[in-house]
């Protein structure tokens, strides 16, 4: 039988009740059961192997010196020292038993993770997965955008092949030119008919956010989308051509000369129109326009939301680095998937066909599946975050404690230095 946690967390506790009542006896017989179903484990391990007896245990941290390995004393050795118990798995017991309490060997959490999210980030998504799940709950249609690409030359990483480069298909060098695609869907139409956006990039940047600008991405919206989604939701992402301020509430720059600051001052009605005159602007310098603008500093409209409002649609921006939330970016993995197959010909007018083609298989059937995903990330952020908010609160209070506990120990400790009169002597010799 393999040691489980709650077998681990029992010779814990019968370490520390051991050390505190009579002595190691309990935590003796407890680490001595669980190290003997170690064994066993072990033994059946190496048996079903056809491997021979084990000649080396490596002992965990915190086993006591002198503890042979391969010994029967040593699989089945109690506490020493104080009631520590020595635990001698072998590899194999060791890597079972931590797949047995959820363990996996992994990179582990990147910075992406939420207990190392910044606390405006994680409001910022909070916001975000309330707003949503309000305007579900009052039956709006939710809508997501985004944008991605596709490369001419873009092709599978593997293929058939007897290692012969003429069985192999013959991809011309480097990625070619892209396709900037854009597309809005939903749970009732997936993606939305007529509503796509697919035109070839133009810079020479490998970068497609470079290649879409603001007014472009408007007039989409204007033209392809909008006027098929009112009354509904729209979600959007954070790029920066998507969240361009109108000209009322872009902020003073220091790049601004004088005269256009006192400008922008009178407009925001932060100054009186007379400051517009040369003699008043004379009066005042530059920090001091600049410390009336900071008062004043408008709140962002961006005009993507101006340009809702005209067909009745709710504007959502969706959280910094929150791809898991937006069904469409599995769509657009998938998309990529299949253009990557049945790219065989290299050219921009059969990848744009091929680019239809796989928008039409993006079905309401095929949507449900990606948003449902979507909505269970969202439930596991909101049981998440109780959880890192109780771990922030006891890291704290850890902290404080060990902090308060370091200014005690350097307040207790005597002075080593010599004393005043015997500096005096020390002076006279």
């Amino acid at each position: 039988m393999l040691p489980t946690l709650d077998s681990i967390l029992d010779v814990l506790t019968a370490c520390q009740e051991g050390a505190a009542g009579s002595g190691a006896g309990g935590c003796e017989q407890s680490s001595e059961n669980l190290a003997m179903d170690a064994g066993e484990s072990r033994a059946g391990a190496r048996a079903e192997d056809g491997a021979g007896p084990i000649t080396g245990v490596r002992a965990l941290p915190g086993a006591s010196a002198g503890v042979g390995t391969g010994e029967a004393d040593a699989v089945g050795g109690g506490a020493r020292g104080g009631g520590q118990g020595a635990y001698l798995w072998s590899r194999t017991t060791l890597f079972r038993a931590l797949q047995d309490i959820g363990f996996t060997f992994s990179k582990g959490p990147n910075h992406y993770d939420v207990a190392r999210e910044k606390p405006s980030l994680s409001r910022q998504r909070e916001d975000f997965i309330d707003t949503l799940r309000q305007y579900r709950a009052s039956g709006k249609v939710t809508y997501y955008t985004d944008e991605t690409w596709a490369n001419k030359n873009m092709s599978v990483y593997r293929s058939w092949n007897d290692g012969n480069l003429r069985s192999r298909l013959e991809q011309p060098s480097g990625k070619g030119g892209s396709i900037i695609i854009d597309h809005v869907g939903s749970r009732e139409t997936g993606l939305l008919q007529g509503a796509g956006l697919s035109f070839v990039g133009k810079k020479s940047t490998g970068d497609y956010d470079k290649k879409m600008n603001g007014p472009t991405w408007l007039k989409w919206l204007e033209i392809d989308v909008f006027p098929k989604i009112s009354d509904c939701v729209l979600v959007i992402d954070r790029a920066p051509y998507h969240l361009t301020l109108t000209d009322d509430a872009r902020p003073a720059t220091t790049k601004m000369k004088k005269a256009e600051f006192a400008e922008w001052l009178v407009r925001h009605d932060a100054v009186p129109p007379s400051c517009l005159s040369q003699d008043c602007r004379k009066l005042k310098t530059m920090a001091d326009m600049e410390a009336e603008a900071d008062k004043h500093r408008p709140a962002p409209r961006y005009q993507v939301q101006d340009l809702a409002r005209r067909f009745n649609v709710k504007n959502l921006i969706s959280p910094v680095d929150r791809p898991e939330l937006n069904p469409i970016e599995i769509v657009w993995k998938t998309v990529k998937m299949a253009l990557k197959r049945a790219n065989v010909e290299f050219t921009m007018a059969a990848l744009k066909s091929l680019v239809d083609n796989e928008f039409a298989k993006i079905t309401a059937n095929v949507w449900c599946r990606y948003e449902d995903h979507a909505i269970n990330m969202e439930e596991w952020y909101c049981h998440v975050e109780p959880m890192r908010e109780e771990v922030e609160a006891a890291f704290e209070k850890a902290v404080e404690e060990a902090e308060r506990l370091e200014e005690d120990e350097v307040n207790s400790e005597p002075f080593s230095g010599l004393d005043v009169d015997d500096m005096a002597m020390s002076d006279d010799e």
